[in-house]
């Protein structure tokens, strides 16, 4: 746990942590002097007002979840572990949106008190009376007129705000309803393994590290480990991305030989496997992938054939560094194997043996769906006819009629790739090559026009029948 030099035992806190929305809540029982609050500012936190749900003077502190304020969280509030917050998102919600229609109802209230205001000043001013210019009636009469207007429009300024409220309120129903869609769940867990696979991967890149660091020492002299240390310092690594020996600064390795750099790197890398901080993060991340999983309910079994794709796909999803599956043809089992140890909620080791039906059933307690297989591309033709017809941008209603020129593969290479490429015909049987049309671009136009091409020096298909093309006459064919 990390320790804080600031003192806070003048200061009592309550806090909590949420998992819906992965925030620590300090609930100050006293108000804040300013230094307290600023370093609680430099923390990370922020202050909200009107939240405290009666357990603090008029409102609490609030972050989202990192292991410092984990840290400095559990000492304020004198504790082992966070309470769990005791108000749900909808809960918040519905508290928020009433607070908003207080709001609104108030200003349709002072809305309705100045147009009051404005109808009984009206009321002492007779129908079609003139302001008398000259008459001692006069600044009597325009004060009069000039509060008639500003009470009218200060009630249009409350009828405003009495708007905006409304909007807010239904912006809070939006936003907690969306937060607990299947979709915006299903997003969540996607980012969630994608945060995972990050710290993964420098637990990855520590255990590859050390394997080709150590082999180095063993297998290369001092003049071969010099030129490696020099061209690799700072370079990622092809199979991990990131580097065996960091880049730290100019002279950072100035006056050091290459063993010491890499036993300082060997060192560096253990630091890292054993890294606190690191596997609380991954507990932390698997804590809530778990906990949304559960809301979107129990995921369902793959009953498909098990593949080393399948397996593979699965590995990485979770974060192990380039797994390889394959199938024990004694026992049919499958084994996957990685280059360092599998993810720890998978195995503890480089290699995990499982059944298919073992497998199956790790993949559904991890939440994994297979994905379904994409559907097959429709057939790129090279099709001798006068036009070909397709949808018109994005207007699906409306066809774009593309006539047909003669090219070698050669020309068409020379034209741009940003204005040639493959298209769909209206009839959604085939794909077709179109570009720009070459006669335009040699004129330097600034108009141009899509055609679609006939490779003269590649093999012709068979033309379809399809209502999306415009054939050639037989007679025209012999002429």
């Amino acid at each position: 746990m990390k320790t804080f030099n600031f003192p806070f035992s003048a200061y009592t806190f309550d806090a909590t942590y949420s998992v819906e929305d992965n925030k620590i809540r300090l609930y100050p029982q006293q108000e804040l002097d300013r230094e307290h609050y600023d370093f609680l500012k430099d923390l990370g936190f922020k202050w909200a007002p009107k939240q405290g749900q009666d357990k603090t003077f008029n409102g609490l502190m609030f972050a989202l979840w990192t292991t410092t304020r984990e840290d400095f969280a559990l000492l304020a509030s004198n504790s082992t572990f966070l309470d769990m917050e005791e108000m749900s998102l909808i809960e918040r919600a519905a508290e928020r949106a009433a607070r908003f229609e207080r709001y609104a109802n108030n200003r349709l209230q002072d809305a309705h008190d100045y147009h009051q205001q404005a109808n009984q000043a009206s009321e002492a001013v007779p129908a079609g009376q003139p302001i008398l210019a000259g008459h001692h009636s006069e600044a009597k009469a325009r004060k009069l007129q000039n509060t008639i207007k500003r009470c009218f429009r200060k009630s249009d300024d409350n009828i405003a705000t009495f708007n905006y409220w409304i909007d807010r309120i239904k912006g809070v129903q939006y936003f907690a309803n969306r937060k607990a869609s299947y979709s915006t769940r299903s997003n969540r867990i996607k980012g969630l393994l994608k945060e995972l696979r990050d710290v993964q991967k420098k637990l990855n890149n520590a255990h590859y590290s050390l394997t080709l660091l150590n082999k180095w020492l063993v297998d290369f002299d001092d003049e071969t480990l010099t030129r490696k240390v020099k061209f690799l310092c700072g370079a990622p690594l092809k199979a991990t991305n990131l580097a065996a020996i960091p880049y730290k600064g100019y002279k950072a390795y100035e006056g050091m030989t290459a063993v010491e750099i890499i036993n300082e790197s060997i060192k560096g890398h253990q630091r890292t496997l054993h890294s606190q901080n690191i596997h609380r993060w991954i507990a932390h991340l698997l804590g809530r992938i778990g906990y949304e999983r559960g809301e979107l309910g129990e995921c369902e079994r793959f009953e498909g054939k098990m593949t080393a794709a399948v397996l593979q796909a699965f590995a990485r999803e979770n974060g192990a560094l380039q797994p390889k599956a394959k199938q024990n043809k004694d026992t049919g089992e499958w084994v996957l194997t990685s280059l360092v140890p599998l993810p720890c909620h998978l195995s503890d080791s480089s290699e995990l043996s499982l059944s298919d039906d073992e497998w199956r059933d790790v993949m559904q307690v991890q939440g994994y769906s297979v994905p379904p297989k994409r559907a097959p591309q429709l057939p790129l033709l090279n099709l001798d006819v006068k036009t070909i017809s397709r949808a018109k941008g994005y207007q699906r209603d409306k066809l774009e009629t593309l006539t047909v020129i003669h090219l070698t593969k050669a020309e068409y290479k020379a034209i741009y790739e940003g204005c040639r490429g493959v298209t769909v015909s209206a009839c959604g049987q085939f794909r077709s090559k179109l570009c720009h049309n070459p006669k335009l671009i040699k004129q330097n136009s600034y108009h141009y026009e899509w055609v679609a091409v006939f490779f003269t020096d590649a093999k012709a298909h068979p033309v379809p029948e399809s209502n999306a093309i415009n054939y050639i006459a037989e007679s025209e064919k012999v002429a």
